[in-house]
This record gives C-alpha cells, sequence and structure tokens, in this order.
C-alpha cells in the first residue's frame, strides 16, 4: 500500500512540473511523458549549479584578501585562554 501511495506521489509530481501530461479524446486516454521539457528543464538546473560553482570559486578565489572593517576591534586586543592556562580542580585519589 505504502508503495502505491509513494508511486501515486510521485506521478503527482512529475505532473505538477509539467513533465507527464494526461489527455482524453473521448474514446482513448493517454499519458505522455514530455521528454523535451524534461530535457530542457535538466539542462537549466545543470546550468544554474554550474553558475553557483563558478560564483562559489570566484568568492573562493578572494577569502584571503582581508576586507577592512572598522566596526572589529582588531584581534591584539583580544585575550584568550589556552588549554594551560585554564584551572584545574584539585583531585584526590582515595585508596
Amino acid at each position: 500500500m505504502r508503495a502505491l501511495l509513494g508511486i501515486a506521489a510521485i506521478v503527482l509530481l512529475l505532473a505538477v512540473c509539467g513533465w507527464i501530461t494526461f489527455s482524453w479524446n473521448g474514446i482513448q486516454a493517454s499519458v505522455n511523458v514530455e521528454t523535451e521539457k524534461i530535457e530542457s528543464d535538466t539542462q537549466r538546473i545543470v546550468d544554474e549549479g554550474q553558475d553557483l560553482l563558478d560564483e562559489a570559486e570566484r568568492d573562493g578565489s578572494n577569502r584571503d584578501a582581508v576586507p577592512e572593517n572598522d566596526d572589529v576591534a582588531p584581534t591584539s586586543d583580544v585575550t584568550t585562554t589556552t588549554e594551560e592556562e585554564k584551572p584545574v580542580a584539585p583531585t584526590t585519589i582515595e585508596p
């Protein structure tokens, strides 16, 4: 039953996307798979994905450039403690 509902959901999704169309001329019903629409949609998705990758690559190549930001305090004013400087609670070992 779950498999049938899953298949119905997939067919409905494909119909909403326009990849599957249904027609009925009064005598004969048909289900059409719109391969041209599928090809154009997938090509558009691939192109948009490539554009995103190219944009991320351009942004990544500028990662070494340090932007000037006057709103941020200099890092030399910030104090941090290392693991060695943190206080350690005394431990007792009972025999």
